[in-house]
């Protein structure tokens, strides 16, 4: 990734905006208020004036003459995704033959490999209690700029089918060989930082699914999904989650849509 690209994030251009807004303030009190010509004022004029010229020139270089250089996937089907360390995500449910597959779609943003453990468990409720639910574990290994889903099926228990149910996210991401150049722009919201409470080894031993909690997540993210009705409530220990990479860096034919793949019926 280089200097320019990581500088532009868009984290980074939030804050330039931030400035902007604020120099170009103190740039317009300057020029139009009825100040005395004193040494300090003029620099406080002119210097607030090159700030916001700077950071507004700044702003718009990085949303006009930035374009991404693979699709972005995700934002082809959903307004907002979620996001670590590069590796964008976003929880899907989806059924066949009456089970619920909660599908973790995802983009790697940059031009080198990655592998993640993204942990997803239910949010406390208003006192505190979470939803008897399962603690999903989606290992995701994500070649160069990758587009993928890993599938998971899972129990749904009658009293919470078709009502919604709010998520905790975290992750942990590793480029083994450096992230390389980043070739989309767009930052997903930023997810919680993973630490699992027991080795990557046995996590995945474990296919995925834990009661209880193998993990902890600092700062989670949060998402909302409504859970389909009429699935099954009870389901073997030994499903095996599916892995399947729909789009390489250098594909011409672009995947289909997420929901001409997916049945929430």
């Amino acid at each position: 990734m280089t200097g320019y690209d990581c500088f532009m994030s868009e984290t980074n251009k939030t804050l330039l905006t931030g400035v902007f807004i604020v120099t170009a303030m103190i740039a317009a009190f300057m020029w139009f208020a009825q100040v005395e010509p004193t040494l300090s004022n003029q620099i406080w004029k002119f210097g607030s004036t090159l700030a916001a010229l700077l950071s507004l020139g700044l702003v718009l270089w990085g949303h006009l003459f930035r374009a991404d250089k693979v699709p972005d996937f995700l934002a082809r089907d959903f307004d907002n995704y979620l996001e670590k360390q590069g590796l964008a995500f976003i929880l899907y449910p989806a059924v066949e033959y009456g089970v619920c597959f909660m599908e973790l779609w995802y983009q790697n943003r940059h031009a080198s490999p990655c592998s993640a453990d993204v942990v997803v468990r239910p949010a406390r409720g208003f006192w505190l209690i979470r939803s008897k639910f399962v603690e999903m574990i989606f290992h995701v290994e994500a070649e160069p700029a990758a587009y993928g889903v890993v599938r998971l099926a899972i129990p749904v228990a009658e009293k919470l089918q078709g009502k919604e149910q709010m998520f905790e996210i975290g992750a942990k991401v590793k480029y083994p060989d450096g992230r390389g150049k980043l070739l989309r722009f767009k930052e997903g919201s930023p997810v919680g930082t993973l630490a699992i409470g027991i080795t990557e080894e046995v996590a995945r031993l474990v296919v995925g699914l834990a009661y209880g909690g193998l993990s902890s997540i600092y700062q989670p993210g949060r998402c909302p999904v409504v859970l389909p009705e009429d699935v099954a409530t009870e389901l073997p220990d030994d499903l095996i989650p599916s892995t399947e990479t729909l789009w390489r860096l250098g594909d011409e034919n672009n995947p289909p849509s997420i929901f001409n793949d997916s049945d929430l019926a």
